[in-house]
């Protein structure tokens, strides 16, 4: 929810609510003020004091509120949150309500206000220049995150390492299609128990055991995703021995502290446990393996229909945008793990190949209706056929 003073009423598009809800992570506070004869809004979030700064509204074409959207997300970025979380709370915040009121109660909050202004003051005009000739709203993105880091107001973090932590713990993007695998069915049964719903203790016995339940369920499916790249991949011995420890480490120590959680419970988690690995990794850590033990990992998910092709998709990028953005696509070989494919093209795969050239939207339609085990059937069958053509039509939807 936004909180609004009286004078942002008419720039705002939001539905206005009289009673405050309870505070959450969505909740900001919006206020206009000047700098150097310049106007700027100032918005600060409630739970973690971060502030992000978005041009006066004489200089805005749509609502505040889309601006902020844009500055958050922008700001996101810059703090390398996978971005389909960033999207889902901005999402959050523009599908809220609009309280509106010139000042709280809340100290620190007012606290942080003052400190903001006071310190976005000592910016130049030239600097303000510098941003319009570029970016305006990412250079004011970069500033939010600057000055979100130089102060902690009593807390033991700073607002940016508070809203990083927050964004990336409480925003989820769950898997939307149930297909029941058996796997799945353990997962989500595991999720509407009793216990993983209440606020618990997490020392008591009972929360051990849904503990121990997750990691059974985990290390099951570990050891018969092993067995599928064993018997599909050429990954040699050494390396399926590293893919083990690194998907242990993900599903079962990396996910599991967060109360616990399953993979299914939040499709963006590849993106934080990547970042995670590379900041404590030694500087001359080769990614590969990790990259291709997520890789493998949602390879056998598709294949064994545990996710949908929208939901598996949502698990690729969360890979692809660390890949992108700390790596490099030149610098990592994204087609790493395809097998020297064990099934040959035959009469049938060249029949496809035609009834494509000749129909193309037709062809489209028959592979729509095709399992995903049937798909990456005919991607292996058709990587034989021509390598080249497959490699240009997979780099834009795998990893």
């Amino acid at each position: 929810m936004l909180y609004a003073s009286n004078v942002l009423e008419e720039d705002i598009k939001l539905s206005e609510e009289k009673k405050p809800s309870p505070t959450s992570l969505r909740d900001w506070t919006i206020r206009p003020f000047t700098i150097n004869g310049i106007s700027m809004v100032l918005a600060v979030n409630h739970e973690t004091l971060m502030p992000a700064i978005i041009p006066g509204v004489e200089y805005l074409r749509v609502g505040v509120e889309f601006v902020l959207a844009q500055v958050v997300k922008q700001i996101c970025s810059r703090l390398a949150i996978n971005p389909d979380k960033a999207t889902r709370y901005t999402d959050q915040i523009l599908n809220g309500g609009v309280a509106y009121r010139n000042t709280s109660n809340d100290f620190l909050l007012e606290r942080a206000f003052r400190y903001y202004v006071d310190a976005f003051s000592k910016i130049t005009p030239e600097e303000l220049e510098s941003y319009e000739e570029n970016d305006l709203l990412m250079g004011l993105a970069m500033e939010s995150v600057t000055l979100a880091d130089r102060e902690r107001f009593g807390r033991q973090e700073t607002p940016m390492i508070n809203f990083t932590d927050q964004i990336v713990n409480q925003v989820r993007i769950p898997m939307i299609t149930n297909k029941g695998n058996y796997f799945v069915r353990r997962w989500v049964d595991l999720n509407n128990s009793p216990t993983y719903l209440a606020n618990f203790d997490e020392q008591a016995p009972e929360v051990q055991a849904v503990y121990d339940q997750l990691i059974d369920i985990n290390t099951e499916l570990i050891a018969d995703l092993m067995t599928w790249v064993e018997t599909y991949t050429t990954t040699d011995e050494k390396t399926q021995a590293q893919i083990k420890e690194l998907l242990d480490q993900y599903l079962n120590d990396y996910l599991t502290q967060r109360r616990p959680m399953c993979v299914i419970d939040d499709l963006t988690s590849p993106t934080d446990f990547l970042l995670q690995w590379e900041a404590f990794a030694p500087d001359d850590a080769d990614p590969e393996p990790i990259l291709l033990a997520l890789r493998y990992l949602i390879m056998y998910m598709q294949t064994t229909e545990m996710l949908s092709i929208k939901d598996s998709h949502v698990l690729m990028r969360a890979v692809q945008v660390v890949i992108a953005n700390r790596w490099g696509e030149s610098n990592i070989d994204l087609n790493l793990g395809y097998k020297d494919m064990i099934a040959q093209p035959d009469k049938t795969t060249q029949e496809f190949i035609d009834l494509m050239k000749k129909f193309p939207d037709s062809f489209f339609e028959f592979l729509r209706n095709l399992s995903p085990r049937e798909r990456l059937t005919m991607i292996d069958q058709l990587a034989q056929l021509n390598k080249e053509d497959a490699a240009k039509n997979w780099k834009g939807d795998n990893l």
